[in-house]
């Protein structure tokens, strides 16, 4: 496989920490743990006890079935948590798409989709 550079990642690598408002990137402004637990609830010592460890590969039980409360008629087992939206897109593009299949795709934007298309040419 040939290594193509991601010229859209570079640019905005270059100026993503010199500018005063940044409308390109899809994260927010860096904060500290103790910042967000000032604006929440959270009892701090209750969070410090949260155990830390690999969870089921769909998704904590709990956390399906609070997603699931937002759908009716959702069932915990069609509910299935990924690690961001490149992996629940590629996971879709894998179930949907096969050789052959043309997809559409707006530029400039991240190569999510047009970098994982050829992995199908």
């Amino acid at each position: 496989m040939n290594f193509e550079p991601f010229e859209l990642e570079r640019l905005l690598s270059d100026w993503e920490q010199t500018v005063e408002f940044n409308f390109a990137e899809s994260g927010v402004h860096p904060v500290s743990l103790g910042e967000l637990l000032e604006l929440s609830d959270i009892d701090i010592k209750e969070f410090l006890e949260t155990p830390l460890n690999y969870p089921e590969v769909n998704g904590e039980a709990s956390l399906r079935k609070k997603i699931a409360g937002f759908y009716d008629g959702a069932k915990l087992e069609n509910i299935l948590v990924t690690v961001g939206a490149s992996e629940a897109n590629y996971i879709l593009a894998n179930t949907l798409l096969k050789k052959g299949d043309e997809i559409a795709v707006m530029q400039p934007t991240y190569k999510q989709f047009s970098g994982a298309a050829k992995i199908w040419e």
